[in-house]
């Protein structure tokens, strides 16, 4: 009876299952609410723009011509170039979203559903193996910086070296929807900061023609309808993280140079 249930929920068209955000947690949704909150995130017209057809297949061309260049230069072999060059047949990019659950209900804008974390699958699209190869070289700067927490051990390990007296305050601080709100451009000069900063005899220039052209022609599916992201970057780019740390440690430096008073520590 347990599977015959389960087979009968996998089935049904009128409900959508899916893990929630940050919890542990199997979440059942109306379909309807599902994508009523889908295309209200969409409507964002400062991240997304609707479009007639996909953007990836007139853009394959560049692709492939700036890793032909790269391996004309001996930073890639053969093989290499093979791996990472644009398919006849990439899989489309599909948006999809974590419910939030953890959320107070009162935040929800629709009391019936819980807003969405967007994602945008890339698995087996036209830059996912691109995508892969940016990100070889983002992760080493991303982790550079004096503020980089690796995980709760070593976050624990700092504060045990630090002594603080009664007026001291611990305070957390959190920006909201981070990838989406990064400017291309401003993100892009992030990281040709911090290649500048870390020099690398054997790293292509041509990264950041690449980083700025998947930035820009991030195209995907949201029930059978095609929408471009001109903002930002999504979750489901296999670079998004270590492209936010970087852009975020060159915002946080900034910001605390121009701050008076100096926190006594900042992680």
């Amino acid at each position: 009876p347990e599977f015959r249930a389960l087979r009968s929920l996998q089935h049904n068209r009128k409900i959508v299952i899916g893990p929630a955000d940050k919890v542990s947690s199997i979440v059942i949704m109306d379909r309807d609410n599902y994508i009523t909150e889908g295309h209200r995130q969409l409507g964002n017209s400062s991240h997304y723009r609707k479009t007639d057809v996909p953007t990836h297949p007139d853009i394959k061309a560049r692709y492939n011509a700036i890793l032909n260049k790269i391996h004309s230069k001996k930073l890639i072999k053969e093989k290499e170039l093979d791996y990472l060059s644009v398919s006849d047949s990439p899989r489309d990019r599909q948006f999809y979203m974590l419910p939030k659950i953890h959320k107070n209900r009162d935040t929800w804008t629709n009391p019936n559903t819980p807003p969405g974390r967007p994602i945008v699958s890339d698995c087996d699209s036209d830059t996912y193996r691109i995508a892969e190869y940016v990100d070889h070289y983002l992760y080493p700067l991303a982790t550079k910086h004096p503020s980089y927490i690796k995980d709760t051990p070593d976050f624990l390990n700092r504060l045990s070296n630090i002594t603080t007296d009664s007026q001291s305050y611990l305070i957390t601080l959190d920006v909201e929807s981070l990838y989406t709100n990064i400017d291309n451009q401003a993100g892009i000069h992030a990281v040709r900061n911090a290649f500048q900063n870390s020099p690398q005899p054997d790293r292509p220039q041509e990264i950041i023609r690449l980083l700025a052209l998947m930035l820009k022609n991030n195209d995907f599916m949201f029930d059978d309808e095609w929408y471009l992201q001109i903002g930002g970057t999504a979750m489901g780019k296999k670079f998004a993280p270590n492209y936010a740390n970087i852009f975020m440690a060159q915002w946080e430096s900034e910001a605390l140079d121009k701050c008076p008073k100096k926190p006594q520590c900042f992680f």
